[in-house]
C-alpha cells in the first residue's frame, strides 16, 4: 500500500514568521526553465513535485492545466506589478485545501517552494510572455534560501537580470477558512471521538518496531486548538498516551508529541476530509497561542529516504555562518541547524537562519502488524479457593496502596480483612468498628508486596488499578460461582510487580453422604453419551444443583422440597418416560439449605455407587445432613406430577395396569410363531410404515368389520413387499377407542381425562 509519511507544518506560516526582512536572490529567471523531456498530464487542481535526471540540479514542479488556467487568470487580475497582492493571489491557489499535492520528490522546505513559486511564476511569465509554463524548475541553490523566505514576514526579492528589488509582505495565514466554515456547521461529536481514537491508533503504531516508528522524530511546538471540544478530545487522548507511555516505551513528553502529531493528521483526514500529502496545512484560525522558532539553535526533523548532505549556508543579511548537519535515524534524518556567535562581542539580533536541505520521497509502508499494548501479566495459583469473596478483597489493600504509590523501594505488609497492619504471626485480631463481614473472616490474614524495578522512573498505573486488574483475571476467580479469591497471585506491570497471599483457616470439611440404591423398573441415562440427544442425569445434576444453590427448605407444606423433571428418550421416541431430581427434608428436620457443592457431590457419587458398570441408573437417594437428594423415575411425562405424589392424568404412563388384564394396559401381545410366514421386514421399511400411519390429527377409525378399516402399507396400487414372489406381502395398522370397539383400558379411567 503506497502512502505518504507526512511532514506536518506546525500551525500556519504566521506562527513561523519572524519580523526581519529576508533578502531572497532569485538569480537568473532563465534558469527556471524545466529540464524535463516530457511532462505528465495532470487532472484537477494538482501540483506534482518530481526530480530531474540529475538530482543535484534541483527539483521540477509540474502544474495541472486547471491550476495553470487559474494562475493565468490571477496574473491577469492581480499581477500588473509583481507585488504582495500578486504573490499572495498565486500562493493561495497553490496552497489551499482544494489543491492536491503529489510528491515524487518533495523538498522539506515545501512552504518555501510555494513562496518561491509564487514569486517565480509571474516573473517568468512576464519575461517569457508565453503564459504560465506547464513545468518550472527550481535550481538547487534556491532551495535553502526559499525555506528561510517562507518563515519571514517580509521578503526583499532580487533577480539577476537587473530588475528592481521587489518587496513582498506575506499574509499571516495561507490557508483558506472555507474548510473551517464547513467544519463549524457539522455535527462533530462523533468525529471528535474518531479523532481521539485515530490519534491513539497512530501512537500505537508509532511504538519502536511499529509501522510508523519514525513519527517520533517529528519534533515541534504543540499547538492549542481554538475549539474547546477539540481541546477536550485532545486532552483525553493525551491522558491515555501518558498513562500508556511506559508500555509503548516512550517518555511522557514523547507520548504527548506523538498524540499531537496524530491529532493534527486526524483533523485533516476526518474533519477537513482531505487526503494526506507531503505538506499538510491547518488554518491558523483553528489554532491559538504563539509558536515561534528560536534561531539559535533550531532543530527540525524530516522524513527522507534519499541521501541528505551536510550543508553550510551564509545569510545575505548577517555575518554569521549557520551550519546544518543531519544524521540517519531509521527512515528519518534528524537535522540540526546552529548559528555560532563571536565571543566578546554583543550578540546582534540575527535574521532567520532555518536551513532545510532534506527531501521527502513517496514511500511504501512495509506490512507490519499493529504493535499492541502489552497488557500487564497477572496470574493466580489455580485451584486454590480461599472462600474469601472477591468483592471484599479491595478493603485489604486500600491503605497499603496509599503507601505503595509513593514508594520506589520494596514494601511488604500483613493486614487483616479491613486492611489494618498486624503482626505476621498474629492469627486473631480485633476488627475495625462497623465491619459487618469481619466476624466471618476474622481468622484470615493477607500479605501484600510491592517490588518496583530497580532504577525505574515509576509506574503509570496505580496500585489500586493493578490489584483490580489482578483480581478480575480469570485465574484469580475461584469457587463454583467464580466469586472467591485464589490464595496467591501476582501482576507484573513492567515497572514493578504487586503480589498477595491469603492465609485462612482450613475450610470446613463437607458432610459425608450416605446413598441408598433403588431398583426401579425404568432407567435413566447416566451420561450424555447414552442420552440419545436428551439430558443425562449427570448434566441435569450440575445445572439443577447450581440453579437451586442456597434454596431454603422448611417444614411448611409446599416448602419442604424442591424438584424438577427431565424427559427420557427411548427407541428414538422423546419424552417416553421421566426422571426426577429432588431435594427434601429427611427425618424430623424442619429446615435445611441446598448447597451446590454438597448437592453435586451427593448425586454424582451416587451415580457411581449405584448400577456400577452400567450406562443407566435405576434411581437412588443420598442423604447429606438434614437433606435427602434423590433420583426417581416414572412413566408420567407431565411436569408437576411426580411419582411420590402421582395423580391420574392424560397421557397415562406406558405401564399403567390394564382393567382385568393382570398387567399393563399397553403391554404388547405377540402372535404365536406358527402364524408367521417366515418373511422378514427391514427396520427401514418398518420405520417408513409407522411414520405413514402415525400422523398427528388423523382420525381413529377402529379396526372395522373383518379389519376392513385397517391402514395398509405399502398402499394399494404400489409395489408390495416381496413384489416379485407369487404371494406378495404388506403391513396393516389399526387403532380403536372405547367409542368404536375397544374395552376400557384402565380400572381408573381418570388417566384418559
Amino acid at each position: 500500500m503506497a502512502r505518504f509519511l507526512s511532514l506536518v507544518v506546525w500551525g500556519t506560516l504566521t506562527a513561523l514568521s519572524l519580523a526581519e526582512v529576508f533578502t531572497l536572490s532569485l538569480g537568473d529567471i532563465g534558469k527556471y526553465s524545466t529540464s524535463l523531456t516530457a511532462t505528465p498530464t495532470l487532472t484537477g487542481s494538482r501540483v506534482l513535485f518530481t526530480e530531474p535526471a540529475n538530482p543535484n540540479d534541483g527539483v521540477d514542479i509540474v502544474l495541472s492545466d486547471e491550476l495553470r488556467a487559474n494562475i493565468d487568470k490571477a496574473i491577469a487580475d492581480s499581477c500588473k506589478n509583481v507585488d504582495s497582492q500578486c504573490v499572495e493571489s498565486i500562493k493561495n491557489l497553490l496552497v489551499n485545501p482544494h489543491t492536491e499535492l503529489e510528491a515524487r520528490q518533495l523538498v522539506a522546505a515545501g512552504a518555501g517552494l510555494f513562496a518561491l513559486l509564487a514569486l517565480a511564476i509571474p516573473l517568468y511569465e512576464k519575461e517569457r510572455s508565453q503564459g504560465v509554463p506547464v513545468a518550472i524548475h527550481i535550481p538547487s541553490a534556491q532551495i535553502d534560501p526559499a525555506a528561510s523566505a517562507a518563515q519571514a514576514s517580509t521578503i526583499a526579492a532580487i533577480t539577476g537580470s537587473g530588475s528592481p528589488l521587489i518587496t513582498i509582505t506575506q499574509k499571516p495565514d495561507l490557508a483558506s477558512v472555507t474548510a473551517t466554515k464547513r467544519f463549524r456547521e457539522r455535527a462533530l461529536g462523533d468525529q471528535y471521538v474518531a479523532m481521539a481514537c485515530a490519534s491513539e491508533q497512530i501512537a500505537l503504531n508509532s511504538s519502536p518496531g511499529g509501522a510508523f516508528a519514525e513519527l517520533i522524530e517529528l519534533q515541534g511546538p504543540q499547538p492549542a486548538w481554538t475549539s474547546p471540544e477539540l481541546m477536550q478530545a485532545l486532552g483525553g487522548a493525551t491522558t491515555w498516551a501518558v498513562a500508556k507511555a511506559p508500555t509503548m516505551k516512550y517518555s511522557s513528553a514523547e507520548a504527548k508529541q506523538i498524540i499531537s502529531v496524530g491529532f493534527m493528521l486526524s483533523f485533516i483526514v476526518i474533519i477537513l476530509k482531505q487526503p494526506l500529502s507531503g505538506v499538510n496545512w491547518i488554518s491558523g484560525s483553528e489554532l491559538r497561542g504563539s509558536m515561534t522558532l528560536s534561531p539559535m539553535p533550531t532543530t527540525i526533523s524530516v522524513i527522507p529516504t534519499s541521501l541528505v548532505t551536510t550543508s553550510t549556508v551564509m545569510s545575505t543579511s548577517s555575518v554569521f555562518e549557520c551550519v546544518a548537519s543531519c544524521k540517519m535515524i531509521g527512515h528519518i534524518k534528524s537535522c540540526n541547524t546552529k548559528c555560532p556567535t563571536a565571543t566578546g562581542a554583543p550578540i546582534p539580533k540575527p535574521t532567520n537562519y532555518a536551513v532545510k536541505t532534506a527531501t521527502i520521497e513517496r514511500w511504501v509502508v512495509p506490512y507490519l502488524p499493529q504493535t499492541p499494548l502489552q497488557a500487564p501479566v497477572g496470574l493466580c495459583i489455580a485451584a486454590e479457593d480461599t472462600n474469601y469473596p472477591i468483592d471484599l478483597f479491595a478493603k485489604t489493600y486500600s491503605d497499603f496502596c496509599d503507601q505503595a504509590d509513593q514508594s520506589t523501594s520494596d514494601i511488604s505488609w500483613t493486614v487483616n480483612a479491613q486492611g489494618q497492619q498486624i503482626a505476621r504471626k498474629l492469627r486473631r485480631f480485633v476488627p475495625r468498628g462497623g465491619a459487618a463481614d469481619v466476624d466471618e473472616y476474622k481468622d484470615y490474614s493477607f500479605t501484600l508486596w510491592w517490588r518496583p524495578v530497580a532504577g525505574g522512573s515509576g509506574c503509570a498505573e496505580s496500585c489500586n488499578d493493578a490489584f483490580e486488574q489482578l483480581v478480575t483475571s480469570d485465574s484469580c476467580k475461584q469457587g463454583s460461582n467464580k466469586s472467591n479469591m485464589a490464595s496467591r497471585g501476582s501482576i507484573d506491570l513492567g515497572c514493578g510487580a504487586y503480589s498477595f497471599a491469603i492465609n485462612s483457616k482450613p475450610a470446613a470439611e463437607s458432610p459425608k453422604s450416605s446413598t441408598k440404591c433403588r431398583n426401579h423398573p425404568l432407567s435413566a441415562p447416566k451420561h450424555d453419551a447414552n442420552a440419545n440427544g436428551a439430558t443425562s442425569v449427570d448434566a441435569a445434576a450440575q445445572r439443577w444443583c447450581s440453579d437451586n444453590d442456597g434454596h431454603a427448605l422448611t417444614g411448611e407444606t409446599g416448602k419442604n422440597e424442591v424438584y424438577f423433571r427431565w424427559g427420557i428418550t427411548q427407541l428414538s421416541v422423546p419424552n417416553r418416560s421421566s426422571f426426577w431430581l429432588r431435594a427434601s427434608l429427611n427425618g424430623d428436620n424442619k429446615q435445611g439449605k441446598v448447597i451446590k457443592s454438597e448437592c453435586i457431590a451427593a448425586l454424582t457419587d451416587s451415580l457411581a455407587q449405584c448400577d456400577v458398570d452400567k450406562d443407566v441408573t435405576h434411581g437412588f437417594t443420598a442423604s447429606v445432613g438434614s437433606i435427602d437428594y434423590s433420583l426417581d423415575l416414572s412413566g408420567v411425562t407431565v411436569d408437576g406430577n411426580p411419582p411420590w405424589n402421582e395423580k391420574p392424568a392424560f397421557p397415562a404412563p406406558e405401564f399403567t395396569p390394564g382393567k382385568d388384564l393382570g398387567g399393563a394396559a399397553q403391554s404388547p401381545t405377540c402372535y404365536p410363531s406358527d402364524a408367521e410366514l417366515g418373511r422378514k421386514v427391514s427396520g427401514v421399511d418398518l420405520e417408513s410404515a409407522m411414520n405413514a400411519f402415525c400422523v398427528n390429527g388423523a382420525d381413529i377409525a377402529g379396526f372395522g368389520y373383518h379389519w376392513d378399516k385397517m391402514f395398509q402399507y405399502p398402499p394399494k396400487g404400489q409395489p408390495q413387499f416381496y413384489n416379485s414372489a407369487s404371494t406378495k406381502m404388506h403391513l396393516e395398522f389399526g387403532a380403536e377407542t372405547i367409542n368404536n370397539g375397544a374395552k376400557e383400558p384402565y380400572n381408573d379411567m381418570s388417566w384418559c381425562k
